[in-house]
């Protein structure tokens, strides 16, 4: 009987230690969820005449007192926060409006259609849209505007073709054109595409990487899955990545092609945030490729890379040293031999000078004293002496 109960203890035992692990390790679990629901990351940036934007998505509400930025290793004293309501935004839809995209998503390529008029009922207080598709080159439908029910009747009216496709001349011409935008408007772009590219002589994967890095501009890649396009929906996606944005592979028909889920999606991607830095003065070079670091409380440092810097008028200084090159050592202060051989030579010679009077001095008061002394002695004497004939006489 005792060793049934011993083995009863042992198996509840047991069984309360792997149910509170359990309870544990779905703790954990889901306060990582909420971790990364909570993640903030920067989505684009523009370079004006004055100041640097940086789009963050992921909160609504960031407090001054808690913000950080630095520019290189300055501090950036400069910032003005902007909310949704008052961020101008450019969304831009890139179709490929080619046959094989109808065929291989939704019934004769009505999901993207959805998608795109999804999007457009979600807008932002002050967001723009335009429209373009491409083949061999760029049809622009509309342009940048925010009459929503035109663009939604627009969309609804798209065709699709026989032809081939230019993916990366598209994209390439697109990102330089955001590019030479200096207004303070943060843009962005939907690709819904199957990834082919039919020119034999296009740009690279790594000069389109670059524009997208100088447009400061997130990617949201529409990757349509056919039967043999897994390398090009790789690309597609590794553009999402680079440029911060976010991709996603679709395929099915009617009820399956899954643009609900996308729309809930995008609903996230609304969520956005401006800073406007105005970074120090030296640093208004108009310099390329430097960096900015953001923190924020309970959030990883947000570092964006490849921004170029504001050039401010008028002259600038000649020279700057980064701050971390400058270092505080308290220390004897060093002095010049100029400065060794005068004060510390006049110092001995005015002690000299004054020990030589002192000794001057007690000399004569010794002397003077001791002819005192003497005078004095001799004149005693003579008194003795004169009162000792007067006596004998």
């Amino acid at each position: 009987m005792r060793i049934r109960e011993h083995r009863s203890f042992f198996c509840f035992l047991i069984m309360f230690i792997l149910v509170f692990n359990s309870q544990s390790f779905i703790s954990q679990a889901s306060e990582e969820e909420v971790d990364e629901e909570k993640e903030v990351t920067a989505v684009g940036n523009i370079t004006t005449e004055e100041a640097v934007y940086v789009y963050l998505k992921g909160t609504e509400s960031i407090s001054p007192e808690d913000l950080k930025v630095q520019a290189g290793t300055e501090l950036c004293e400069n910032v003005q926060i902007f909310q949704t309501d008052a961020i101008k935004l450019r969304t831009l839809f890139i179709l490929d409006n080619s046959k094989s995209t109808a065929k291989n998503w939704g019934n004769d390529g009505d999901a993207a259609i959805k998608l795109m008029n999804g999007i457009v009922d979600m807008h932002l207080p002050n967001e723009e849209f335009k429209v373009i598709t491409y083949a061999t080159g760029v049809t622009e439908l509309t342009t940048y505007t925010n009459d929503y029910l035109t663009l939604q009747s627009v969309i609804k009216g798209i065709k699709y073709e026989n032809q081939d496709s230019y993916i990366k001349d598209t994209l390439y011409a697109i990102l330089n054109e955001i590019s030479d935008d200096s207004e303070e408007t943060f843009y962005r772009i939907v690709l819904i595409a199957d990834g082919v590219e039919n020119n034999q002589i296009s740009y690279t994967d790594s000069e389109v990487e670059s524009q997208l890095r100088a447009a400061g501009v997130p990617l949201y890649a529409v990757s349509v899955k056919a039967a043999n396009n897994a390398s090009q929906l790789e690309v597609m996606q590794s553009y999402s990545r680079l440029s911060g944005g976010k991709s996603w592979i679709v395929s099915g028909k009617g009820d399956k092609d899954g643009v609900e889920e996308l729309l809930q999606d995008f609903v996230q991607e609304n969520i956005i945030t401006c800073l406007k830095i105005v970074p120090p003065r030296q640093l208004q070079n108009g310099s390329q490729d430097n960096s900015i670091k953001i923190s924020l409380p309970d959030q990883k440092d947000i570092v964006v890379d490849h921004v170029r810097m504001p050039f401010a008028s008028g002259p600038a200084p000649t020279e700057y040293t980064p701050t971390e090159s400058v270092a505080v050592v308290e220390s004897t202060p060093v002095v010049t031999p100029s400065q060794e051989q005068v004060p510390v030579v006049e110092s001995e010679k005015n002690r000299s000078s004054v020990i030589g009077i002192v000794a001057a001095a007690i000399i004569v008061i010794v002397a003077a004293a001791l002819a005192v002394v003497l005078i004095q002695k001799k004149i005693t004497n003579n008194e003795n002496n004169e009162n000792e004939e007067n006596y004998d006489k």
